[in-house]
């Protein structure tokens, strides 16, 4: 029971984690009941439930809910890979190409990271020898280290684009409030820094967006077939992108947050639940609502609920 109880833990923390990238999402902290762990998600009139048992008969993930709503649908697609429309053609691995990921888009303080990394068959079999697999299933202490162990490997091999907080505003203001246009600009910026470096055909991006990335209709890149796919962390090089920028989100939190816990017992939290609220307001309270533009998406509702 002890050895379940374990992977149900793994199991909840690796869910949630999954969840911490959808915007406007609230995720309540995971609770232990007798029989299971769980944590609720949020947005707006919408609510779902988590909920993973562990027992006789092993592991299960449950959701409750109301299953005709957006929010289970989507969560559920996330969590279980259930596709309620027509699912994505899936492609065979290619034997040279490049893959972007973002991280920090769900967490209302912070920045936004975007990279992307170069694999051939080679490097995507050391990549696997390493553990690289989506930084959504990893701890933070496993994400740094796969990611320290990437920069050592393949030093030349990515491209990092991390926008702080007073950056991300500027620019999500010049791109029209509109989220897709930032991304596409962002995962164009390191993709393209690449596609200068390596001769490939093919570039795997994990979607966000139906638009298209900015270099799509250059003539210089005509021979490149760009590929948007869902839960395209499958693919080693988009991977070892997610722990490359999901690195920079921790650090980030961690180098500014060892200093604000210094000067005011406050740590920031990650995500955009009612907990980051809460600090947000005393953050608010000990100096402006202003300050906090340089730290936090302001287009997140959390931003409007501070008084």
């Amino acid at each position: 029971m002890q050895s379940l109880k374990i992977k149900a833990e793994k199991e909840i923390i690796r869910l949630k984690n999954l969840l911490s990238d959808c915007e406007n999402l609230e995720l309540s902290p995971i609770g232990e009941a007798q029989y299971n762990y769980e944590f609720t998600a949020k947005r707006e009139n919408e609510k779902v439930k988590i909920l993973v048992y562990f027992g006789k008969r092993g592991v299960k993930t449950v959701l409750q809910g109301n299953p005709d709503s957006a929010l289970y649908k989507k969560i559920n697609e996330i969590i279980t890979g259930d596709v309620f429309l027509f699912p994505e053609d899936e492609i065979a691995e290619p034997e040279k190409y490049i893959g972007s990921d973002e991280s920090g888009k769900g967490d209302f303080f912070g920045p936004l990271s975007v990279a992307a990394f170069y694999c051939d068959k080679e490097i995507a079999e050391e990549l696997k020898k390493l553990g690289v697999r989506d930084s959504k299933e990893l701890v933070d202490t496993k994400i740094l280290e796969l990611s320290n162990l990437i920069r050592k490997h393949f030093p030349e091999n990515f491209s990092i684009y991390t926008i702080e907080p007073k950056e991300y505003n500027a620019k999500y203001e010049e791109f029209g409030d509109n989220l897709n246009k930032l991304l596409i600009y962002a995962h164009s910026k390191v993709v393209g820094e690449l596609l200068k470096k390596f001769n490939v055909r093919t570039v795997i991006t994990d979607k966000f967006s139906n638009r298209k990335l900015l270099m799509e209709g250059d003539f210089e890149f005509a021979n490149v077939k760009f590929i948007q796919e869902t839960k395209a962390e499958k693919y080693p090089a988009v991977a070892a992108a997610s722990i490359l920028a999901r690195s920079e989100i921790i650090k980030w939190f961690d180098n500014l947050n060892a200093r604000l816990y210094e000067k005011t017992r406050i740590k920031l939290p990650k995500g955009a639940s009612r907990e980051v609220d809460a600090v947000a307001q005393k953050l608010a309270d000990l100096y402006s609502k202003e300050d906090l533009r340089r730290i936090c998406k302001t287009h997140f509702k959390n931003f409007s609920k501070i008084r």
